[in-house]
């Protein structure tokens, strides 16, 4: 095995996972984590870099850690708005119903990078199995960044073929902070339809060219309350 097989195979395999499944399997609607830069680059100098690039994510990853430990915890949601329009102001209250209505936040590993998670859950019980590993729910956020004093994430979609149209796909920004009892979660999104390319395809680079510039056009607030220790 070569050296640099050695020294960059596994963290490369974590790096292009999500990707080959947006170039491998084009027509599934694909989510993407956010992270920012080409794939290629981005998946070469992560996984090699430099001294400095290494410690500075590092620094980046300490500071993450340190901001997202005091909110870790299990919440009850009180109320979640959602304005599908504009993110100027909030929208309608959301009924419960056929919604989780409680959010674990928990440590875990997003890209080899330690990221604050937030998992949805049914029951008290149902988020303490989440810390170990999340099932599924009505929702998960993940939050691996620092922006303006505030743990952020970010998501990119590609939407839903139809009709040779690349339906509702998005990029999203996220943010958690420390609010009275609870914390209160913001999604704020670019939605965006586009044209499938020549194979039929929907891919999130073309989603994240078409929302570049334009403005949020989908607001989601979603506020608890701190119920329990992890």
């Amino acid at each position: 095995m070569s050296k640099t097989n050695r020294q960059y195979g596994p963290c490369l395999r974590n790096r292009f996972r999500a990707a080959l499944v947006a170039v491998l399997i084009p027509t599934v609607p694909v989510f993407y984590v956010g992270i920012s830069g080409g794939l290629g680059t981005l998946a070469l100098s992560a996984c090699k870099g430099n001294k400095s690039d290494k410690d500075t994510a590092a620094e980046r990853e300490k500071a993450v850690i340190a901001k997202a430990t005091p909110l870790l915890g299990i919440y009850k949601i009180t109320k979640t708005t959602h304005n599908p329009k504009v993110c100027t102001a909030e929208g309608a209250v959301l009924s419960d119903e056929g919604r989780d209505g409680f959010v674990v936040l928990v440590m875990g590993e997003l890209m080899v990078r330690k990221a604050l998670m937030a998992y949805s859950c049914g029951t008290v019980a149902e988020c303490r199995k989440h810390v170990q590993k999340w099932e599924g729910g009505t929702f998960h956020f993940n939050f691996r960044e620092i922006t303006k004093g505030k743990l952020t994430g970010a998501e990119y979609f590609t939407g839903f073929f139809r009709k040779s149209v690349c339906k509702n796909g998005h990029t999203a920004t996220s943010t958690v902070v420390s609010e009275g009892t609870g914390v209160t979660i913001t999604v704020r999104k670019i939605k965006v339809s586009y044209p499938a390319n020549a194979k039929g395809h929907c891919d999130t680079r073309t989603a994240r060219k078409r929302a570049k510039g334009k403005p949020c056009n989908d607001l989601t607030v979603i506020r608890t309350k701190k119920i329990a220790n992890l």
